[in-house]
């Protein structure tokens, strides 16, 4: 767990029974959160929905800081951009 959360599932099957509903773009079934991104131009605004809703299930009051971390794909990315940058050139 990183943050109070697990690792999310990439391409989830929802299903309702056997029929399925839908395939999200990430998820974490266990605590019933499924997010859905359109395409970067989007990302800022999915990031600030996930932070709400961890707030509001964490039961953070707004005087208190976040108690975990969230990243897009694209702040993983770069951080393992600069780390093999960095193993490459030892």
């Amino acid at each position: 767990m990183r943050g109070g959360l697990p690792k999310p599932e990439l391409q989830h099957e929802v299903r309702d029974g056997h029929r399925l509903v839908a395939i999200v773009d990430f998820a974490f079934p266990a605590l019933k959160i499924a997010i859905e991104a359109d395409g970067p131009g989007t990302v800022d605004d999915v990031m600030r929905d996930a932070e709400l809703l961890m707030r509001r299930r964490h039961r953070l009051p707004a005087f208190k800081e976040d108690d975990f971390t969230l990243r897009n794909m694209a702040d993983i990315q770069a951080a393992l951009s600069g780390t093999t940058q960095t193993f490459t050139a030892l």
